[in-house]
């Protein structure tokens, strides 16, 4: 059994103090709230989620010829393209071409006063899924959650990121405590979807533990950034990620000479050989 000393050091990515001991995964959260598994957003577990984090729609076309590929369970989009052109024409435009989900990711969303939270659901609704770091506290983590929610869109929501000294326990801003904040919280509004990062398989394995506090693995999806051109690694993530994950791949895709061989070199690397 884990001392409660070790159970600290379990959790130094995710946050110092776990919460209490909860009842069977898959069961209720401390308010009473049902955990129920919902459907999932991207049918298809492992998929590449290639992140549009180009500049032109000249340079987006590539990787839109590339989104057919069954591999490819949605496309993100970013506030590269979004702020450029306006979220309602680049999905517009990615409509036309294709029929793979749209994930907005605002890079970072959530940041906000609680006020804001509908005016945002408001502008990425021609999305059907936006990513949110609620780095502002509950209040606005509960707000644009549910405005999101209400507006028809999936929320994924992310609680560390992909590059160092983020967590105080690593020289950053963020309290340990923090990731287990938000994942309780989310997964208490019936969030299923969770960003991690693809650089830290151990804080990847220390969220999934997390979650499973709650629901059972294959209810839920996790989505990796942070792949290649950050250093992390497909092999590892294939292996802490559990069931059901979701590579999001970005330089290694839109900067390659052929997007679309790209694609099929990652789809490789999927599966275990």
């Amino acid at each position: 059994m884990l001392t409660f000393k070790s159970r600290r050091l379990l959790f130094c990515q995710v946050g110092r103090v776990p919460a209490p001991p909860k009842g069977p995964v898959g069961h209720t959260l401390a308010g009473g709230t049902a955990i129920n598994p919902g459907t999932p957003f991207i049918e298809q577990a492992p998929s590449i989620v290639p992140a549009c984090d180009v500049s032109t729609y000249e340079a987006l076309e590539p990787i839109l010829a590339a989104a057919n590929e069954g591999v490819v369970g949605a496309l993100k989009i970013g506030f590269s393209l979004g702020e450029r052109f306006g979220v309602p024409n680049v999905a517009a435009f990615i409509r036309e071409r294709t029929k793979a989900p749209i994930i907005y990711d605002k890079q970072k969303a959530g940041t906000d006063i609680p006020h804001t939270g509908a005016e945002f659901a408001d502008i990425v609704k021609s999305c059907d899924a936006a990513i949110v770091f609620p780095l502002s506290g509950p209040e606005t983590q509960r707000v644009w959650t549910s405005a999101l929610q209400d507006s028809g869109l999936r929320v994924i929501i992310g609680a560390v990121m992909t590059h160092p000294h983020y967590l105080q326990a690593d020289g950053g801003y963020v309290t340990d405590e923090a990731p287990r904040r938000i994942i309780e919280l989310a997964i208490e509004q019936g969030v299923r979807d969770f960003i991690v990062p693809a650089t830290n398989p151990t804080s990847i394995q220390q969220q999934r533990e997390l979650i499973e506090r709650f629901l059972a693995a294959g209810d839920y999806d996790l989505y990796a950034p942070g792949l290649i051109a950050q250093g992390g690694s497909v092999e590892e993530l294939r292996h802490a990620a559990g069931p059901r994950w979701h590579a999001i791949v970005g330089r290694a895709i839109y900067k390659a000479e052929d997007p679309l061989q790209a694609v099929k070199t990652l789809a490789k690397s999927l599966v275990s050989p």
